[in-house]
This record gives structure tokens, C-alpha cells and sequence, in this order.
């Protein structure tokens, strides 16, 4: 990078012009090696002045996370009759994190060498050293998160306004990244509190977890978040060190209401045909005892099945296995009709008690979802968050068009399980420990179910700001982690 500018203001303004230009491109990375050459510097010169300006444009870098960063700049020359420099350029640079005083403030802006005369540099020292050293001196690294089981636990409020978290898996791993560069963690919950996600506003910027790492709030976020590196461009992501997947979660099918085992022995065509044979033979009975009884003597008519009604309750006490009459039918013709009705009683009774009691004892579950296409056909509703959109975008087209988006996930887990009318995409890891923590029945039988079904699996990586320093060591750790089986 070269600056042609000749006061300070405009080198800085040039400077910071020029990397969001390069900021801006896919490509861009802050731990690459920056020259930056400064021209018509001669109303600066001085070594007090070239360290003052040195300290501006490398504060203007680090906000960026840039340190591999060398400055040139033309050097004071000297003609006095007893007094000469030799040296044409001076270059400057800085080291963060040299002691708790010096962490993340550019002070220590150094004369790191000078180009002479005769073509060679002074100290012949290495132009871009590493800048970072595995001990940091206890040096903050700034962490934002929120209370999300089980990779964060446990979130307790501390006097000077930051937090704690009593543990979880994300938790003991950011403490292993701490202890193994002698930093200390403080910790930070992101506003306001429902968009601990982040919202995506049109002018780009972000809310949330993300809206704390692209404000330069924190350096990394750890909540189970998927991987979104490929997504927004000033994110930067750690090595995966899980795997979670997307699946359907329904409400689980509930037990039939043992009342409804007195009907549910038959399906509903088996009752309506039953009823229909209880009329229609109540009625052929009574046309039968009226047309048997024109050609026998009166003494011999059958006056209990003379009638329709007479008919109709005597066939209804035959269902309920009662004594239809004292007197049944004395012509063989009515009583064919009125054994072969006691049979077929006699029959669906047997089988009707042999299952009422097998579903009085185990009632059964009622229809299960166990599909997508039973959640879209069926008329339940169903939420599909925006924050998993944003990484499923297909999840947002017309297929799922009655999908909702709610704010609260915990009162959704709440419907889901107690008035079983919701159903929703969720990560299975997260709702995986909900479930067995908070919805298990008394028989610890689980009130939340998912099917086999995935709809796609996720890396989970733990978001830094781009160019973090000290992303390659971490990456190191967590491949040893995940490796050791932690």
C-alpha cells in the first residue's frame, strides 16, 4: 500500500480508504503481510513524529485485527560538518499483546530497522517476525454468549456488569483456549435480549451474537452456532468440533382416552352396519310377525313382536345380552328370524368385550407424524425460525409457505409438548438435552419426538472476527480436543 499524502490526516483517511477496499473482496485477509510505503513525508520526518503517525495508521489497522504490518518512511537526513545518517528509510512496526498493560492499545510502536546507503538494512532483522507469542499475559479474550443448554450453562450476573457461566461443552473449551495462551475470559451477553441471534438490517449491519463480533465488541461467539462463515464475510470460523443436524420435532403421539375404547373396538363403517341390521331386521321381523300371524288363529299370534317399538326393544335387550321376553316367537319361520339374531349378537359381544378390555388396559397412541409431507398435509401449524432460513433458505419457499417465526423458542417447545398443536425445525443437539431435561413424562417417556428424517446436518464452529490472532493455535487445540475425545 502506498500513500502519496503530506499531513497526517490525509495519510490516515488514504489508508483507511484504501483496506475497505480491500475489506470488501471475498479474498480479503488480515493475517497477510502489509507494506505500507508513505511518500512526501518531509513535513515529518522526525523519528517522534514518523512513531506518532506509525501509531495512527497501525491503530487503524488493528481495528481490523491487522498486525503483520511494516511502515516505511523516508528518514531525517543529517549534513552537518560532525554529524551524519547514513539511513534512508525507517521501518516501523508494533507487537500486541507484550504485557497486561499493552493487550489490545497500539503503544509500543517500534524503529524496527533502517535501509542505508549502501542498499542493506542496519540490523538485517526479519522484516514480519510472529507478532503474537503463546503467552499473553493474561490479556482479555472477549467472549459473547447466552444462556443455551448444553453448550452454555449456567449464566450468573457479576458485580462489574459482565457474566459467568457455570459450565457446559463450549464453556470448558474456550477455558482450555484461555489457559493455554494465559488469557482471561471475560464474558458478554449480547442486547437486546430478543436478538441474541441478530437480526440482519438492510444497510447490512447486524443485531445479536453477530452484531457483536462485526462491532468489534467481542472476538468470538460460542452458542452452538452452524457454521456461517460462507456467509457473511467478516465472520472467520474455527475449526468444527461437533456435528448437529436439522430435523422435524413433533408433539408425541398421546394415548387414546380410555372412555373411547367403548367405540373405538369397531371402526365407524363395522357401527353403522351393525345399526343398520339392528333396524332393518327389527323392522323385517315386525313385517313377518304381521303377515305370519294373518293365517293363524288369534290365539297363536306372537303380541310381543306385533309392533315395530315392540321389535326394536326386544332386538336391543337381545345386544345388551338381556332377556328379550318371556314368550318368543312359536312359528318357525319367526324364530329362524330371531335365533339367527341372537347368534349374530352372541358373536360381535364376544369379540367386542375380548378387545374392550385389552384397550381398557392399553388405550393405545393415536396417529403419529411421522413424516414432513404428514406436518404440510396435515393443519398443524408449524414454526421455521428465521435464524435457520438464513442458513436453510430453502426452508422459506412456497412449500413452506405456512411456516411462522417466533421470537420465544422456549414457549414453542412449551405448546409443542403440553397442547400438542405445534410442530418446528430445530437443532437436534440443543433440543435433544431440552427434551431430556424438561418434557418426559411420568413414565419418563419423552413429550417431544423427531422421525428419522433429516433435513440437513450442520457443523457447529465457534465465529471469531476475521483475522483473529490467535486462530491457528486454537484451531490446533481444537483438533487435539475433538481428537482426544473431550
Amino acid at each position: 500500500m502506498v500513500s502519496e499524502m503530506d499531513n497526517q490526516s490525509d495519510v490516515i483517511d488514504d489508508i483507511q480508504f484504501q483496506i475497505l477496499q480491500l475489506k470488501s473482496s471475498r479474498e480479503w485477509n488480515p493475517r497477510a503481510k502489509f507494506l505500507i510505503i508513505l511518500l512526501n513525508v518531509q513535513d515529518f520526518a522526525s523519528e517522534e513524529i514518523q512513531k506518532n503517525l506509525s501509531r495512527k495508521i497501525l491503530t487503524v489497522l488493528w481495528s481490523w485485527k491487522v498486525i503483520n504490518v511494516v511502515i516505511l518512511m523516508e528518514c531525517e537526513q543529517h549534513n552537518f560538518i560532525f554529524e551524519k545518517n547514513d539511513s534512508l528509510v525507517n521501518i516501523y512496526t508494533w507487537f500486541p499483546y507484550n504485557d497486561s498493560n499493552n493487550c489490545e492499545d497500539v503503544t509500543n510502536v517500534i524503529l524496527m530497522d533502517n535501509w542505508t546507503v549502501d542498499q542493506k538494512f542496519r540490523l538485517g532483522t526479519t522484516l514480519f517476525p510472529n507478532k503474537v507469542s503463546d503467552n499473553l499475559h493474561g490479556c482479555p479474550l472477549k467472549i459473547s454468549s447466552f444462556n443455551f443448554e448444553p453448550m452454555i450453562i449456567g449464566m450468573e450476573d457479576k458485580e462489574d456488569g459482565t457474566v459467568d457461566f457455570k459450565g457446559g461443552l463450549e464453556i470448558e473449551m474456550v477455558k482450555m483456549f484461555a489457559n493455554s495462551a494465559n488469557m482471561s475470559i471475560v464474558f458478554r451477553v449480547p442486547t437486546p435480549e430478543n436478538q441474541h441471534w441478530g437480526v440482519k438490517f438492510d444497510n447490512g449491519t447486524w443485531t445479536g451474537l453477530p452484531g457483536e463480533v462485526l462491532s468489534h465488541h467481542t472476538d468470538m461467539t460460542i452458542v452452538n452456532f452452524w457454521y456461517k462463515c460462507h456467509l457473511i464475510n467478516e465472520f472467520e470460523c474455527l475449526r468444527p468440533h461437533m456435528i448437529d443436524a436439522a430435523r422435524w420435532f413433533v408433539p408425541c403421539a398421546k394415548p387414546y382416552p380410555r372412555w373411547m375404547s367403548i367405540t373405538r373396538v369397531f371402526n365407524k363403517s363395522l357401527w353403522i352396519g351393525f345399526i343398520l341390521s339392528y333396524i332393518i331386521i327389527s323392522f323385517f321381523m315386525s313385517f313377518m310377525v304381521k303377515l305370519v300371524n294373518t293365517f293363524l288363529p288369534r290365539e297363536h299370534h306372537s303380541k310381543e313382536y306385533s309392533g315395530v317399538i315392540h321389535c326394536l326393544l326386544n332386538f336391543w335387550a337381545i345386544i345388551l345380552e338381556e332377556s328379550a321376553t318371556n314368550n318368543p316367537p312359536r312359528n318357525s319361520s319367526l324364530r329362524t328370524i330371531f335365533l339367527t339374531w341372537v347368534m349374530f349378537c352372541w358373536a360381535m359381544n364376544t369379540v367386542y368385550q375380548t378387545f374392550l378390555t385389552s384397550f381398557l388396559v392399553d388405550p393405545g397412541l393415536q396417529k403419529q407424524l411421522s413424516s414432513e409431507d404428514d406436518i404440510l398435509d396435515s393443519k398443524i401449524r408449524y414454526v421455521i425460525f428465521k435464524v435457520i432460513t438464513f442458513l436453510l433458505p430453502h426452508l422459506a419457499s412456497d412449500r413452506y409457505r405456512r411456516g411462522e417465526d417466533r421470537p420465544d423458542f422456549m414457549a414453542c417447545f412449551d405448546q409443542m409438548a403440553f397442547k400438542g398443536d405445534l410442530a418446528l425445525v430445530f437443532s437436534t443437539q440443543r433440543l435433544g438435552y431440552i427434551i431430556a431435561a424438561s418434557y418426559m413424562d411420568g413414565d419418563g417417556k419423552p413429550l417431544i419426538c423427531s422421525f428419522e428424517e433429516i433435513i440437513t446436518n450442520q457443523m457447529i464452529s465457534i465465529h471469531i472476527i476475521k483475522g483473529f490472532p490467535m486462530v491457528d493455535k486454537f484451531n490446533k487445540l481444537v483438533g487435539k480436543i475433538v481428537d482426544a475425545g473431550l
